[in-house]
């Protein structure tokens, strides 16, 4: 008998770092596999700028600052109501001159309160009971600035004196104003109608108004825009763009794109680079002749799309909406519940950053931009419509800090020879926070503490691919993480 003899060869060991120098983005869509660390898969209540992971977006009470004095704006809770909608009515013209905040109420009325002063909501004397959609749109008529309230009973004015109904309009579920006239759109009856020149309440063929009728396979009209010269028009499945040069006889009706997911009317915002919307679950960029589609691993968060609102505003596109969770409950869905949305999607259009909230039933977003007066309001969907809310940065829910997580893809490295072993992870943090690693079946997770130096974490985790999570429950801002790893060969006998 012959022995057999075998060559044992131990594996051999690299030390290896890779740097994470500058965060790279949120993107729940692509393979995790072919990503890089660097790059997260899941997470909320985080914000991405300029590489650094820091906190989001918050919301606490809509106080801001007129001079000296702090003034809140006032809850609808001593009128047995709730918010459903908020616009500012700029009183440049007017001889006291005196901006007002404007309310619509899920009861379907109008109030008003002074936006410089400290007051209470009132109700909008002699104003309508609406249903349905509302437009709000400011136009300066007769030597005053004017409030057009267009609604399901017509259509209302307010100067901040005097409040005239008209009734005898058509129903506009959404209105623009360009040039001379004023362009709205009625889903009931599938039409666009336009108003005479220089009177935005007589829509009249008589007056000199008139209509045009869109019959087609797209849906329902669901938004009308101004945009770039021209009128643009959104059904559920398709844009239309209408030329208004000249007389109405010149006028110029084509259509621009058909798509295959509903359009969300809600979420339709103007902004320098084009029109943001989402089409499905998909946030698009419309230029005036084709959509682009914008961030697609942000958008793969979203779970719900219904209550859904958008809102542009110093640069950011902000998107309420139903975000997919874990089964976690953060914010408001542990402490009141929300009715309709969770979180809001933030992109910056001009330097690309983007983050995640979450805990807030945000379904309407407001700005408010004057020469004292820089905020963004909101309206709940929950159990805090009684009284609007205000976007913060300093990731907090009315002054208590919000959970944050981040995770990065899990990853082999593009290596499926070599077992990785951690050694160590140095975070740059100014905040101290929890780091979990999950390589194989282990899942171990440490504190790191925030210095003005970087953090060093010892590790001992093993596997063939590497993920891990950073959690913080009050404030977040990591500059940078450097991960420290011995690569072995895997042995092959």
């Amino acid at each position: 008998m012959v022995a057999k003899f075998r060559r044992d060869i131990t594996p051999s060991k690299s030390r290896l770092g890779y740097d994470i120098s500058a965060f790279g983005g949120i993107d729940a869509f692509t393979e995790e596999n072919s990503l890089s660390p660097s790059i997260g898969s899941y997470g909320y209540n985080i914000q991405l700028r300029g590489g650094v992971l820091q906190n989001c977006i918050g919301v606490n009470m809509p106080t801001y600052k007129v001079g000296e004095k702090d003034i809140t704006l006032p809850s609808l809770v001593p009128l047995g109501d709730v918010l459903k909608k908020l616009h500012h009515y700029r009183g440049v013209g007017v001889e006291d001159s005196s901006d007002k905040m404007l309310a619509y109420s899920y009861d379907g009325k109008f109030y008003k309160c002074d936006l410089l002063s400290e007051s209470d909501f009132t109700p909008l004397e002699g104003a309508p009971t609406a249903v349905g959609d509302v437009t709000f749109i400011n136009y300066y008529t007769a030597g005053r600035d004017t409030a057009l309230i267009y609604h399901s009973a017509g259509l209302t004015t307010f100067d901040n004196e005097t409040v005239t109904n008209y009734e005898s309009l058509p129903y506009l579920n959404s209105v623009t104003m360009l040039y001379e006239r004023a362009f709205g759109i009625s889903s009931a009856e599938d039409k666009v109608y336009f108003s005479a020149p220089l009177n935005p309440t007589d829509f009249s063929v008589e007056g000199g108004g008139g209509e045009i009728t869109i019959r087609d396979d797209l849906g329902k009209l669901i938004k009308i825009i101004s945009f770039a010269g021209a009128i643009y028009i959104f059904k559920e499945y398709g844009i239309y763009r209408l030329s208004v040069v000249g007389a109405p006889t010149d006028y110029v009706l084509s259509k621009v794109v058909e798509v295959d997911d509903k359009i969300v009317a809600g979420t339709i915002a103007h902004t320098p680079s084009g029109v943001v919307l989402l089409v499905g679950k998909a946030l698009k960029l419309f230029d005036g002749y084709n959509l682009k589609e914008l961030e697609r691993g942000l958008t793969a968060l979203i779970d719900s799309t219904e209550f859904s609102s958008g809102c542009y505003f110093d640069d950011n596109y902000f998107l309420s909406c139903k975000l997919k969770t874990e089964g976690e409950k953060v914010g408001d869905e542990r402490d009141i519940t929300v009715r309709c949305n969770n979180g809001v999607l933030v992109l910056n259009l001009v330097s690309g950053g983007m983050g995640v909230m979450r805990g807030a039933d945000i379904i309407g977003f407001y700005p408010v931009l004057t020469s004292t007066i820089k905020e963004v309001f909101v309206v709940y969907g929950n159990g805090r419509s009684h009284r609007a809310g205000k976007l913060t940065n300093d990731g907090r829910l009315y002054g208590e800090p919000l959970e944050k997580l981040w995770r990065s893809a899990r990853t082999n490295f593009k290596d499926v020879y070599n077992f990785k072993v951690l050694k160590r992870i140095a975070l740059d943090t100014r905040h101290d926070l929890s780091i979990t690693v999950k390589q194989g079946t282990q899942e171990v997770t440490r504190t790191a503490y925030g210095y003005n130096r970087e953090a060093t974490v010892p590790f001992n985790t093993s596997g063939y691919d590497f993920c891990f999570e950073l959690r913080a429950e009050d404030d977040l801002y990591v500059r940078g993480v450097k991960l420290i790893f011995d690569f072995i060969r895997r042995y092959f006998p």
